[in-house]
């Protein structure tokens, strides 16, 4: 087990740094140690050692490798999901994948930065602690492209199907729509099949959050 722990300051923002690079964890405690803020900072190599001694000790902020050995860090990120009292997790890495991106945010990461965008850590440090989201303009750019391509993915609905949407996030029962509509129940099944699948949800209560977050009502 290896762990490099600084001083513990009363009042210091407590950070939690896991990578499995000795010489890049130096640097990055030399860093923040010549900021005029205050960090405590304890530097772990392997997610398993992180993750037993966080389970009695307090951080504030943890910054991890997605590349780690043993436990990975997107492994990690699942099981802090589950911890009730945890640190705001914040990808610290190499890894510029956009796949990868995109699965830190949905394990629960608050914030993902690249290794070679160090020079901005004492900012980026100050939108965590402030409970900002913590990204760059690279990371940022990376989020826009998902939200876009997901609107041009679920919105493809033919204009008969958007009409039976909007009766459908109503109190009307699939009788009533159908009745409404002038078709069959059976033609109606199919068009709300079609509906779920383009828009991928398996009810009305998810169908309604759906089309409201995609702009479709």
């Amino acid at each position: 087990m290896q762990v490099n722990r600084s001083s513990d300051i009363s009042g210091s923002v407590r950070i939690a740094l896991v990578d499995g690079d000795r010489a890049f964890c130096a640097g990055f405690s030399s860093k923040l140690r010549r900021s005029r803020a205050v960090y405590a900072v304890d530097e772990y190599n392997h997610a398993e050692d992180f993750w037993r001694t966080s389970a009695r000790r307090m951080y504030d902020l943890l910054f991890l490798d997605l590349q780690l050995p043993g436990t990975d860090g997107l492994s990690l990120l699942s099981m802090l999901e589950k911890r009730r009292n945890k640190p705001r997790p914040i990808v610290l890495t190499g890894v510029e994948d956009d796949l990868e991106i995109l699965k830190a945010f949905r394990r629960g990461a608050v914030g993902y930065i690249l290794k070679k965008e160090l020079h901005q850590l004492r900012d980026l440090i100050g939108m965590a602690v402030s409970d900002g989201a913590v990204v760059t303009s690279r990371i940022a750019q990376v989020l826009i492209n998902h939200v876009v391509s997901d609107r041009q993915v679920a919105r493809p609905l033919s204009t008969r199907e958007h009409q039976v949407l909007e009766l459908l996030v109503s109190d009307l029962s699939t009788d009533d729509v159908a009745r409404i509509m002038g078709i069959s129940p059976h033609t109606m099944r199919k068009h709300i099949r079609n509906i779920y699948c383009k828009l991928e949800v398996n009810s009305r209560m998810g169908l309604a959050i759906k089309a409201k977050e995609l702009g479709l009502l």
